[in-house]
Order: C-alpha cells, then structure tokens, then sequence
C-alpha cells in the first residue's frame, strides 16, 4: 500500500435525512483510528461520538482492514444528522512504532512498507493540527515566542496580549482608563451619561452653523445645522449617503426643487422663514430628497404653502354672458346617466363673449396667466378657436378699460359629447398688476374666423387659470 493523497479529515452537513457518511479517501486500519465529531452550525459546540451503539454512537461500514469507507450515524438511524449540524472524521493514529526488525530475521516488505505508511499517516494527522493553531506568517523574521504562560490564580477573566517587549505572550486585562467616559461622538460614543441623552443624541447632533450657499456644504461634527445667510439653494454637496440631517433657517432662503439633486414636496421651489426646521435623506451621492419640515409659525407640515405654477378653476356657472354679444347660459343632461352640467354655448357665426373676475392672492408673482379650455359640442366636427384676454385693475381703477391682448388656440373636435380641452398660452393682463388687484377676464369664440368650422355651438365647460406664486403665503 502507499500514501498518495493528503486528505486529512471528511467534513458533511446533516440533511435530516441521510445517515451514511464517508470518509474516503482516508485509508484506516482499525474502527479506533477513526475520531467523530458532529458540530452544532450556528453556536460551533462540538460533541464527540463514539464507535457502538444507539442514537449517539456510529458504526463502520468496513471489516476487513487496511481500507476506506463509510460510517453510519446515528448507529439506530432513528434521528438522522440535521441540517443545522455537520460531522467531522478524522484518522487519528496512535503515535506509536510496533514493529520490531530482528536481526537477520525475516524479511517482510510489507511489515515494514505498512510502517512507513502509518508514518505517513501521522505526518498527515499532526499537520492537520498544526494547520489549526496559532501561527505567524511566512514572511514573520522576529523573535516573539507564541508559547502561552501558564494561568495563575486571579487570571480568570484576562486576556492573551503581547508583552510591551515585544518578546513573547502574557495575560492582560482590558481597562477604560484611557477612554474618557462618556465617550464622544468623534470617538464613536454618543456622549451621553445616561439611557435618556444617549437616544436624544442617537436622533441629532447640533453642529457649528453653516452659510448658506448656492451648492450647501454640510458641516461633520454634528447632523443638525443652523443655516444662516439669504443665499439661494440649489443643491446640497455630498455627505454620507443614507444618513439624515436637519436645517434650522435663521433667515428667509429660496429652496430651489430639482428633479434628483433636491425633491422638494409638491415639486415647487420653497422659501423658508426665519425658524423653519426641514429634514433632508442623501438617497445618492449628492442626491437629497426633503422628508419632514415644520414651520416656525406653527403650520402643520401638511399646510405648508409653496411657491411655484397653482390653478384656480372657474367653472361655467361662475362666467358671466356678456349683455351684447354674450354666450347663451345651458345646461346639459346626458341621455343615459343624467349627468348634468351649466354651459355656456358660443354661436357658430357669430363672435360672442363671456366674463369672469378672480382676486389672485398675494403671493401671485405678477406675471402673466396661462389657461386650459374645457369644452364640447352637440354634434358636427371641425374646429374651434377659443381666445382669452385680461386686466387687472387696482383700487380707483376705470371699470370701463379695455382687455389687453387676446391669445387665442385652435382645438379640433375629438366626438361629440366629449370633453376637450385646448390649452391657451401666456396671458399678458392690461395695465400693470399690483397686490389685491381685481383681475377681469374675457372669452370668447372667434367664430368669424374661417379657421372655426364647427358647424354648431360650442358648450363651454369651465376654464382652468394658472398663475405663479413667489412666496409661501400672503404674509
């Protein structure tokens, strides 16, 4: 027989099921040069097994010697190995030389080649330990001795150091005398004393105030920052991605939304007031999406107002016909499930108008307003022209002033009875518009054009007015 392979020990895991292990290739000469040891995976606490009988021995599957094979575990088969446990076998050799070699006595090449391998095996079995112990790597040219000094009385509860010398081992205790306690946020603490402050200090961290600026750069000793300065916002620099911080406004800022560099709530820019607190998560690198604010004049965060397009609805019923000239008020039903609608329904010949008033809010940044048409037809196809024009007037201004410059949009008829809807672009209101203005518009149906073509009345539904705000409120 001759050694050829360097298996040292056959390792499985349990399935609940199977009971036969093998230890193959490890060549064995007796059943007692086997060890057995099943391990529990998830605590490592290993539990030897001993060759006999029952649900906590094993058997061999082999009886006639040298050889390899298998083992049965448990012998009874009644609990297989499961699968939260592995079994280890290993050959373990007695470290002993039997053979005796008399002079000129016989001559046994096999007695003496078995030795040999019995050798072998013992190599194999001793490098298998010494492949699990404590070790300095190759390219170690020092002289610390591992050697681990006997555990006198009072060792109990101490630990395996190096010795100042750098010479060898000894045991040590872990102290904190050089930790100051408690231990600050720049050594990883919470510097906290007790259960209370240490969770109030896990949620946020006062740091130095921070200016603001155009790209915001956060401070790092803390994750709540007092931002001071007017200086518009457009983004925040990178930080930690994951981690939350906290901004407490000194002063009024403009928030600027992004699409993925800043999400503010409702996609609209944000001026904050001196005392707003908004919360921001980095989701990306250099990427922040605000999560939480509260104001400071007590406003739930649901309440907040943004600056940014808003709309106001005027619905047919609210739009007046003009006395010369006007729309005719109706109403329409449908045939199958009665739903019932004011309208207002424009001549097909004939130029006619309708008007309506809106107080805009404070907050209105003065600009022009855009329009979305809602509107349909009895009957027919072709197309409506839809125009709009406005004016704004402040306290003592003349009632009988002219609209300003009509924008009108052409919109083609989908089917009758169908809702449509034609947007209306930039409308510049007459004379300049100024806080509490009462702005007057005017629509109608440019039915003398020969690009209208519906045939029959156009039934106005309502209109939808879009205007800028530049403040959050009309504070």
């Amino acid at each position: 027989m001759t050694v050829q392979v360097q298996t040292k020990k056959a390792t499985a895991t349990g399935n609940g099921s199977g009971t036969t292990f093998s230890f193959s290739p490890i060549v064995i000469f007796a059943s007692t040069d086997l060890e057995v040891v099943t391990t529990v995976i998830a605590t490592g606490v290993e539990t030897a097994r001993s060759e006999g009988t029952g649900d906590s021995a094993w058997s061999l599957g082999i009886s006639t010697f040298p050889a390899t094979g298998s083992i049965t575990y448990p012998q009874d088969e009644v609990t297989p190995l499961p699968s939260t446990e592995t079994i280890t076998i290993r050959r373990v050799l007695t470290l002993e030389q039997q053979t005796d070699l008399q002079n000129q006595g016989g001559y046994f090449p096999e007695v003496q080649e078995t030795q040999f391998d019995k050798l072998v095996m013992i190599d194999l079995q001793q490098q298998e330990e010494i492949d699990r112990s404590f070790q300095f790597p190759a390219s170690y040219t020092g002289n610390v001795g591992i050697e681990v000094p006997a555990p006198i009385t009072g060792d109990g509860g101490r630990v395996l150091v190096l010795n100042s010398a750098l010479t060898g081992m000894e045991w040590g205790t872990v102290t904190t005398a050089a930790l100051a306690l408690p231990v600050t946020i720049a050594n990883g603490g919470t510097g906290a004393s007790t259960a209370a402050t240490a969770r109030t200090a896990l949620d946020f961290t006062k740091g130095a105030d921070i200016a603001s600026a155009t790209a915001l750069t956060l401070g790092t000793d803390g994750n709540y920052f007092d931002v001071t300065g007017t200086t518009t916002i457009t983004s925040i620099a990178t930080w930690n991605i994951g981690d939350v911080v906290r901004l407490h406004f000194d002063d009024a800022v403009i928030l600027t939304h992004h699409a993925t560099n800043l999400i503010l709530p409702g996609g609209a820019n944000i001026t904050t007031a001196a005392g707003d607190e908004f919360t921001f998560v980095e989701y990306g690198s250099g990427l922040w999406r605000c999560v939480g604010y509260a104001l400071a004049d007590g406003l739930p965060p649901v309440g907040v107002h943004t600056q940014g397009l808003q709309t106001i609805w005027v619905p047919a019923a609210a739009i007046v016909p003009r006395t010369t000239t006007g729309a005719a008020r109706g109403v329409l039903e449908s045939s199958s499930n009665k739903v019932t609608t004011p309208t207002l329904d424009f001549d097909a010949s004939t130029i006619e108008y309708a008007q309506f008033q809106i107080a805009f809010p404070k907050n209105w940044d003065m600009g022009t307003v855009t329009a979305e048409v809602h509107w349909t037809a009895q009957s027919g196809s072709g197309t409506v022209i839809w125009g709009l024009q406005g004016m704004s007037l402040s306290n003592g201004g003349v009632m009988d002033s002219a609209y300003g410059t009509a924008i009108e949009s052409t919109d083609t008829v989908l089917s009758a009875k169908q809702v449509h809807m034609i947007a209306i672009a930039a409308v510049t209101l007459a004379f300049t518009p100024d806080v509490g203005d009462e702005s007057l518009f005017q629509v109608f149906r440019n039915a003398a054009s020969g690009s209208d073509t519906l045939a029959v009345d156009a039934n106005l539904l309502g209109i939808n007015i879009f205007y800028t705000t530049n403040a959050k409120d009309d504070g």
